[in-house]
C-alpha cells in the first residue's frame, strides 16, 4: 500500500467528480458579479491546499472572482 500513489488517485478522482457533477448556483453567481462590479474584494478560505483550491474554482470559473486565499 503506497500512502502517495493512492492519495494521487484519490485526488484525481474527487477532480473528476467535481468536474463532471457540481453546477455553480446561479443566485451565487449574480452574488458574485454584483459584488465585483462593485468593487468589493473577495477571498476564499479553506483547510484545502492553496494550489488545490484554485484549481476547483478554476474548474467551476469562480477564480477571477477571488484576489485572495487563505488555505492551509
Amino acid at each position: 500500500f503506497e500512502l502517495k500513489k493512492f492519495s494521487k488517485k484519490a485526488g484525481n478522482l474527487q477532480l473528476k467528480l467535481i468536474r463532471e457533477n457540481v453546477k455553480v448556483n446561479p443566485e451565487l453567481l449574480e452574488l458574485l458579479n454584483e459584488l465585483k462590479k462593485n468593487n468589493v474584494p473577495m477571498g476564499v478560505a479553506t483547510s484545502s491546499l492553496k494550489w488545490r483550491a484554485k484549481k476547483i474554482l478554476k474548474m467551476l470559473k469562480l477564480d477571477d472572482y477571488f484576489r485572495s486565499y487563505c488555505c492551509r
